[in-house]
């Protein structure tokens, strides 16, 4: 494999985690705050919305959400290298960041909320009847929820890159009965997957402003087939 590189340039996706830190500001806070107040609020709901969506779980209702429900589980990883690796072999500059974008947004918010869980211990609503049971560094690891997480950090970016209704719609399904199924199976409360389905909106929106402001014109990755072998082409 030989790689070329035309004009200058680099891919500054190896940064992303430095200018998430300083990124932070005093703007970061305030709207911190207003999530937590969010999540906050939404926990003394938890009983009465686990009891509303639990008997509609039922019917084509059901099979919607078990399929959606796959988009936060480590089986998505299969079909999103996949699209990565196809877009690495298409002309498509808009393609290929949005695969990146969405591969790496998944990567980062999963592991950022990793030690949120063990910090915070929550019990899980197939473990007892109240949303108020926290046992930090126990193994308990409700709050967030790691499939709601998954599912709009690997959504968003697509809706970010491709801002149309259509997309918008596709994307609020998909992570919106991934959260809708987390809460109809008794995994998580609402207010696990609203903390999730927020953590990985900022994952991606984050992530997506770094990589469109940094994309000057005419940069692009492809890898081409010739009759020497397999070759890499990187173009800035």
């Amino acid at each position: 494999m030989r790689t070329s590189r035309r004009t200058r340039g680099c891919w500054t996706g190896h940064r992303d985690p430095d200018r998430l830190a300083s990124s932070v500001d005093g703007r970061t806070a305030w709207v911190a705050a207003g999530a937590i107040a969010a999540v906050g609020t939404l926990s003394l709901l938890d009983r009465d919305i686990t009891r509303v969506v639990g008997r509609g779980y039922s019917g084509p209702f059901k099979q919607y959400l078990d399929v959606t429900n796959h988009l936060g589980e480590r089986i998505v990883l299969v079909p999103l290298t996949g699209v990565l690796g196809i877009s690495l072999l298409t002309d498509d500059r808009r393609f290929q960041d949005a695969a990146f974008t969405s591969f790496q947004s998944m990567g980062m918010a999963s592991v950022l909320i990793l030690g949120i869980k063990v910090v915070v211990g929550r019990h899980r609503p197939d473990e007892t009847d109240s949303p108020f049971v926290f046992s930090p560094f126990s193994g308990d690891t409700s709050f967030p929820s790691g499939h709601a997480t998954a599912a709009t950090a690997i959504l968003v970016p697509w809706a970010l890159y491709y801002n149309h209704p259509i997309v918008w719609g596709l994307v609020a399904a998909g992570a919106g009965g991934t959260a809708l199924a987390r809460i109809a199976t008794h995994r998580h409360w609402a207010s696990d997957v609203l903390a999730g389905g927020l953590i990985g909106t900022a994952m991606a929106v984050s992530l997506t402003r770094f990589h469109q402001r940094d994309a000057p014109p005419g940069r692009y990755f492809r890898v081409q087939a010739n009759g020497g072998g397999i070759s890499l082409n990187v173009h800035f």
